[in-house]
């Protein structure tokens, strides 16, 4: 399957997730090759994105992706600076992502979410930054970099997580996500075990809150709750 065709299928899929109240942590994808990444924030000092990759040998801990970012974006004349060059872990996760294709072998397996600071310190509000794997840099290119400008306004709504109290031997767990927020605040939240781990997808209306549950898992119970990719809170369940 091309790169073109491919992207179409995981855009119309992505939709359908979507609409279905399924969706992934992140949509659409940047970029639809071996790997895609979206990126969730650009601020002045990090980088916020989540990535998928259908790596054919992921080994015991997951695959990884070398993210690379230049500004000024590269022309045909200058080839800018490297402002980014940083090596993700992507591990394995649930759902999973799969079937995206008619084939095993254009399955995405795993995706994760990274927080990245950039190499060369703080960029200024309004650079232009063009974002991606090394491969999109090369000559000729294999597919286009994500073009992203430096926002001013990079502050992550915050949430509180809360353990909602039940029995020592219950084997699932309730969780409360409380958004104090005036709009709605979409979440990702992950629970820290062994792999594969389990990540609840979910949104907190404004002045409100929502719940979840997760299976216990041996030991303490940690919960991370991420939004836009960062992380704003941690629940514990002994």
């Amino acid at each position: 399957m091309s790169g073109r065709a491919r992207a179409i299928v995981i855009v119309l899929v992505t939709a359908c997730l979507l609409v279905l109240g399924a969706a992934p942590a992140f949509a659409p994808f940047g970029r639809t090759a071996a790997e895609a990444i979206n990126v969730t924030e650009a601020c002045p000092n990090y980088l916020s994105l989540e990535v998928v990759t259908m790596a054919p040998d992921p080994g015991p801990h997951g695959p990884t992706v070398t993210i690379q970012a230049y500004s000024p974006p590269p022309t045909a004349t200058s080839p800018g600076k490297l402002v980014l060059n940083r090596t993700v872990r992507v591990r394995e996760v649930e759902p999973d992502l799969n079937p995206i294709a008619s084939t095993p072998e254009d399955f995405f397996f795993f995706h994760g979410r990274a927080v990245l600071f950039w190499d060369a310190g703080r960029l200024a509000p309004g650079t232009e930054v063009a974002i991606g794997p090394p491969d999109v840099f090369e000559d000729p290119p294999q597919d286009q970099p994500i073009m992203k400008t430096i926002s001013s306004r990079c502050h992550t709504p915050g949430l509180r997580l809360d353990f909602v109290r039940s029995q020592s031997t219950a084997q699932v767990l309730t969780w409360r996500v409380r958004n104090p927020n005036s709009t709605a605040v979409e979440f990702n939240a992950q629970v820290l075990s062994p792999e594969p781990i389990q990540v609840k997808l979910g949104t907190a209306p404004p002045n409100g809150e929502v719940t979840f549950q997760t299976d216990r898992v041996p030991g303490p119970n940690i919960v991370l709750l991420f939004v836009g990719g960062k992380l704003v809170n941690l629940g514990v369940a002994l």
